[in-house]
């Protein structure tokens, strides 16, 4: 997978789930996704090593992909999306079909 869609899925992942993740979590994830802060970077702002904001980083990796394994909240929301769009499509047929009715 590309880095691209890759982050594309773990920002859609978040927005989901991160309630389900700590403050530090949630903290470390924003910095280096949202602020574009390197690791170095948030090992210098929070006091901690290169390492543990890594190691940090790959672990709410795995717990958001987790989730969705788990929850699917996000696959359900695509399908309910579908559904709408499949409705308003059928819905926009039959209005064209009941105006050519009373024409």
């Amino acid at each position: 997978m590309k880095k691209f869609d890759k982050n594309k899925k773990l920002d859609e992942y978040y927005v989901a789930y991160r309630h389900l993740l700590n403050e530090k979590q949630q903290d470390i994830y924003e910095l280096y996704y949202f602020e574009d802060y390197s690791i170095n970077e948030i090992a210098e702002v929070r006091e901690v090593s290169k390492n543990a904001v890594y190691n940090m980083l790959k672990r709410i990796e795995e717990d958001l992909i987790k989730f969705e394994k788990q929850l699917n909240l996000i696959k359900k929301n695509n399908d309910i999306l579908k559904l709408v769009k499949d409705d308003e499509i059928l819905l926009e047929k039959i209005n064209i079909i009941l105006k050519g009715s009373y024409e």
